[in-house]
């Protein structure tokens, strides 16, 4: 099934912390506590907690991930731990190239390519890490020293193998000190990110990476780094488009299980390009079946309605000041801005244009919350 463009992931890096005891307890802690989460959560451990992690994530939406590897599969390297070893034990996903083993290990844009070839090899998911340090930014050098860093780890990685890598910027002087990339600075250097590696690949393959933030995210700074997106610019048109799907969905009233699963569906995948035979795979049921209960409860086919929910996102996203087609239409699931004014035009009977002039303003746009 062809989701959105690409898939969202919240990896966390426990560093050297938690014993395997109290890793099982965090593990317990964690479970509940993202059952329901609308990305995939990636926690990425000590080698001494991998086998307890890896245990109690069983049977949950929870991947478990180690924190670095070796580019051997075996030999005289005391301490190191290998890919093979790792796919063996459960993992899933590996960090290399992260700036403490860059700062305090000796890792180099070398052994971090040798490091993810490896681990490619052996199956794994690789969270590449890259990012600048205090004095390279001051100089103006960020972007290229990203680039070359992207660059060289990627070398030999075909496109096909680039569906199992993530790039992580994560600038040096953000590990560990409490600072903390404005939004702005991250989204720039990610968009440049995808930029390199479209010139590497091409444009659907850029666009089909996830690539993160990493430096000193936290509780407080989370929600307006979750909004730079690569497109959404700006926390408030994040707001926008969760306040659209909300206006969207316009029965107050209790659904059958059938439909209420379709319309939450709809409602967390409304950038997706999938239609209603891929709906119906997924809930395990025939198009006929659930075109019909649908219809009957909501009064529209689940066609009509994945539809009007992109046009509640677009007309919100109209009304920002970050006013631009092809952006809108990448971000509310549309294939180009010449479809998405095709389509608004039939639904609403006028060009966005016209509909923004014409429209009154909507409410100013809520704060997010800290």
């Amino acid at each position: 099934m062809d989701k959105a463009k690409r898939k969202a992931i919240i990896a966390g890096n426990w560093k050297m912390n938690k014993t395997a005891s109290e890793a099982a307890v965090l593990v317990d802690e964690l479970v509940p506590a993202v059952q329901d989460a609308g990305c995939e959560v990636v926690i990425c451990t000590p080698y001494t907690d991998l086998v307890t992690a890896v245990e109690k994530t069983k049977g949950t939406n929870i991947h478990v991930g180690a924190e670095n590897v070796h580019f051997e599969k075996s030999g005289a390297f005391t301490g190191e731990i290998s890919a093979v070893m790792l796919k063996e034990m459960g993992v899933q996903y590996v960090i290399t190239g992260h700036s403490e083993r860059r700062t305090y290990f000796g890792d180099t844009d070398v052994t971090v390519q040798k490091r993810t070839r490896a681990a490619l090899d052996a199956g794994l998911t690789v969270i590449v890490c890259v990012g600048e340090y205090l004095e390279q930014r001051e100089q103006g050098i960020t972007a290229e020293i990203v680039a070359m860093q992207v660059k060289v780890a990627l070398q030999g990685v075909s496109e096909e193998e680039l569906s199992r890598i993530i790039i992580a910027y994560e600038p040096v002087w953000a590990i560990g000190t409490g600072k903390t990339a404005t939004a702005e600075q991250a989204n720039e250097v990610c968009a440049h990110i995808r930029a390199t590696v479209a010139a590497l690949y091409n444009d659907t393959a850029a666009k089909a990476l996830t690539i993160q933030y990493g430096g000193s995210m936290n509780a407080g700074n989370a929600a307006e780094l979750l909004a730079q997106l690569h497109g959404v610019r700006t926390p408030a048109m994040a707001y926008a488009l969760l306040c659209a799907i909300d206006r969207a969905d316009e029965t107050a009233r209790p659904l059958p299980p059938l439909v209420a699963e379709a319309v939450a569906a709809i409602r967390q995948n409304y950038m997706a390009l999938y239609g209603v035979e891929e709906l119906s795979e997924q809930l395990g049921v025939t198009k006929s079946h659930l075109v019909r209960v649908f219809k009957q409860e909501i009064g529209v086919p689940p066609g009509k309605y994945m539809t009007n929910v992109r046009i509640e996102a677009v007309k919100s996203l109209l009304l920002t000041d970050e006013y631009n087609l092809e952006m809108i239409a990448g971000l509310t699931g549309f294939s180009g801005a010449n479809y998405l004014c095709r389509v608004f035009k039939r639904e609403v009977g006028l060009s966005p244009a016209a509909w923004r002039a014409a429209a009154a303003p909507l409410p100013a746009v809520p704060k997010l919350p800290p």
